[in-house]
């Protein structure tokens, strides 16, 4: 009998991972056929669902890290699928896309450079979550819809997927000439602040 077919999915999509765990080990292509099939695999739990994999180097352990792409209703999604993970000596596992600092952001034509933006926080009083004002150097107005979307991933990046599905309202984005600039901050204090206030 194939007891497979009684495994939840995501006993089925971790199953799957290990008898190719030495396959992805060695991978480090982003578009490879191994990688598509991970993809397709994790998708077969939920649609929604998406992936980050670091690259193996020496002794370290590779990462695999599980994503509710942005998306706060999979949030327990995530949490399930990352509760059912195995413990596999060459991988690190974790949920939500974690925290990273000094990094640009290079989305099509729109570039967000680290060095170059500034911040801003605002309570909102009625959900009690932050809001964000980001200043950007190169900002222009005619491409506004572009950099909000980019923004929304550089803040992801910096504060980490799972507290801005949780804790930020709204990012606005504005240029260095903005009447709010005087107020703003530099990006290397963003979590420390952002911690602290959320602890408050």
């Amino acid at each position: 009998m194939n007891l497979n077919i009684f495994q939840n999915k995501e006993k089925k999509f971790w199953n799957w991972f290990e008898n190719h765990s030495e396959e992805l080990l060695k991978n480090d292509e982003q578009d490879s056929e191994i990688i598509n099939a991970l993809s397709s695999e994790l998708k077969k739990v939920n649609n929604g669902l998406t992936f980050e994999m670091s690259v193996k180097r020496n002794d370290i352990k590779k990462e695999f890290t599980i994503s509710a792409d942005g998306n706060p209703a999979l949030i327990s999604c995530v949490e399930k699928v990352y509760d059912s993970r195995p413990t596999l000596q060459e991988w690190e596992i974790k949920k939500f896309r974690q925290r990273m600092q000094g990094f640009d952001i290079d989305i099509g034509d729109i570039c967000i450079k680290y060095n170059d933006t500034k911040y801003s926080f605002v309570k909102d009083k009625d959900s009690k979550k932050i809001n964000i004002l980001l200043f950007i150097k190169d900002f222009s107005e005619e491409k506004r819809d572009e950099f909000g979307n980019a923004a929304y991933i550089f803040i992801d990046c910096i504060l980490g997927e799972y507290d801005v599905m949780t804790h930020i309202g709204f990012i606005e984005v504005f240029g260095f000439d903005s009447k709010y600039y005087k107020d703003a901050k530099e990006m290397t204090e963003m979590c420390t602040d952002f911690d602290k206030r959320n602890n408050d």
